[in-house]
């Protein structure tokens, strides 16, 4: 674009010279000049902002999922007391070399959340769930933390017996099940809501063996009587995203008929499994075609 500096200078001049104090409407020198710059400004070039480029996203191969499973994506994204089923689905598609539809993969990244992203999920959720975290503030620190530990903390963390502790909820499948049926005819771990048995229950995301949701069932006619306890009720929400969900169904019909106070849980507890019968179905059905 061609300088209109030096011309409009001149101008601006030329005005000066014809300057006089009667003269009306006559701008000052300073002013004309001040003039002729921001009519320099104007004809000038605007500056382009600089735009960074994003990498394109990286491929996933794997097929996305049948149409069929899509209503369950909806589902568990509208209504919060199904949000909880979500790792158990993406595990059941990467189970089968599935993925989810892109559409939907900022809202699973919504939905399940800094503890729900597991590597196991986002295993399941694939290398595009990765490359928007990557462009995302939020997402980012999800699944990339920084790591602040210096050498010197990390070694006083391990000198202290509390760092011993066993984290139940990250033991192998196994180890954590031959642990857990142990304990199953412990009155007392049931009874206590502080017992380790309990929080194991309640804090681990591993799959509740048959024998354990049995076990359940009886130690739930047991509390029939009393008032719902508070670990009774987190145990029922474990056993309601973690059990075998016919299973527990059946063992659940003779307790619609409990008393109220505690018919509110288990009405929310029965939709999740109901829920997860459908769900189970519609893979099986899948898996015959």
């Amino acid at each position: 674009m061609k300088d209109t500096w030096p011309a409009a200078v001149r101008a601006a001049m030329e005005g000066a010279h014809m300057w006089t104090a009667d003269s009306p409407g006559a701008l000052s020198l300073r002013d004309a000049l001040a003039s002729a710059r921001l009519l320099h400004r104007a004809g000038a070039p605007l500056p382009k902002p600089e735009v960074r480029r994003l990498p394109p996203a990286p491929v996933d191969r794997r097929p996305i999922c049948p149409v069929e499973l899509v209503p369950f994506v909806e589902a568990m994204v509208q209504h919060p007391l199904l949000r909880g089923v979500l790792p158990e689905f993406l595990a059941l598609l990467a189970h089968r070399g599935w993925r989810l539809p892109p559409e939907w993969v900022p809202s699973a990244i919504e939905l399940l959340g800094k503890k729900g992203l597991t590597p196991s999920v986002q295993q399941a959720l694939g290398p595009l769930a990765a490359w928007l975290a990557l462009h995302h503030p939020r997402w980012k620190s999800l699944f990339f933390p920084r790591r602040t530990d210096r050498e010197g903390s990390v070694a006083r963390r391990i000198a202290q017996p509390s760092t011993l502790r066993v984290r139940w909820e990250a033991l192998p499948q196994a180890i954590w099940q031959r642990c857990v049926l142990d304990w199953l005819r412990d009155t007392a771990a049931w009874n206590r809501p502080d017992s380790v048995f309990v929080k194991v229950l309640v804090k681990s995301r591993h799959p509740w063996p048959d024998a354990l949701t049995v076990a359940f069932a009886e130690q739930l006619e047991q509390w029939r009587r009393a008032a719902p306890l508070p670990h009774g009720e987190a145990l029922l929400r474990a056993a309601a995203l973690r059990s075998n969900p016919q299973l527990l169904l059946h063992a659940l019909e003779p307790i619609l008929t409990w008393p109220f106070r505690w018919a509110e849980v288990i009405a929310r507890v029965i939709d999740i499994l109901r829920f997860r019968s459908r769900l189970h179905a519609a893979f099986s059905a899948l898996d015959t075609l």
